[in-house]
């Protein structure tokens, strides 16, 4: 059983769905589990997502309440950032990618998987 080399690409117009639902689709597409499912094999997917900003939150998913941590190696190097501040700085592809990545599961295939190509528009 040998992969494909076909090329598979996904249009997701991120209007229509919720925010967890939108990466919970995009992981869906990545792993190749739209098609014929083998985990032993990478499947060549592109996930391009088009109206980002415009993503509903339910009431759970709230803006404020969401949070992403990162530390910097040093001691004291904690950092927390609101989803707000994402937005308001303009990079909400990047909250996105980092709630895509939590939703991976760390394996082999991680690293490989990480580096699909998702293309925002």
């Amino acid at each position: 059983l040998i992969a494909s080399s076909k090329v598979n690409h996904y249009h997701l117009d991120a209007r229509e769905f919720t925010y967890g639902r939108l990466c919970a689709k995009i992981v869906y597409l990545l792993l190749g589990k739209e098609d014929l499912y083998r985990s032993f094999n990478l499947p060549k997917n592109v996930v391009v997502i088009s109206n980002i900003y415009d993503v509903k939150f339910s009431g759970k998913d709230k803006k404020d309440k969401m949070k992403f941590i990162h530390h910097t190696g040093y001691s004291g190097g904690l950092k927390t950032f609101s989803m707000q501040y994402y937005i308001d700085k303009g990079m909400m592809y990047h909250c996105i990618q980092r709630t895509v990545i939590g939703m991976l599961s760390k394996t082999s295939y991680f690293k490989k998987i990480v580096k699909k190509n998702i293309v925002f528009k």
